[in-house]
């Protein structure tokens, strides 16, 4: 996928069977409120243009042509690492681990 080196989350399931089972239907919820946090807090998935496209597109002709742009993308896998820049500022060592804590967290509810 495009962005090789951040953990995407995937979207829940649908299941082919008992999806309108109420338990079933608590559960996909609480998860596609998790993968819109994540999506929506992340620096860089929330402004990708793709995720826009996939949130806010009704119309089936601009839904094809847009999945086809992002198939399309040349920017993926190793040619990511180009866009990638070093901050300027000092990176605190305990801000950072609190932030590797806080995505450990994340990424164990994902699979909840």
């Amino acid at each position: 996928h495009k962005f090789t080196v951040i953990s995407v989350p995937h979207l829940p399931e649908k299941q082919a069977t008992g999806r309108f089972e109420e338990d079933f239907i608590e559960k996909r919820k609480r998860r596609l409120i998790l993968w819109m946090n994540h999506m929506t807090s992340h620096p860089v998935l929330s402004q990708y243009e793709g995720f826009e496209h996939f949130l806010m597109c009704a119309d089936d002709k601009q839904w094809k042509l847009g999945k086809r742009r992002a198939e399309k993308d040349e920017m993926v896998g190793a040619h990511f690492m180009l866009t990638l820049q070093i901050p300027k500022e000092h990176q605190d060592l305990q801000d950072v681990e609190e932030r590797v804590d806080n995505f450990k967290a994340f990424a164990r509810k994902m699979d909840d």
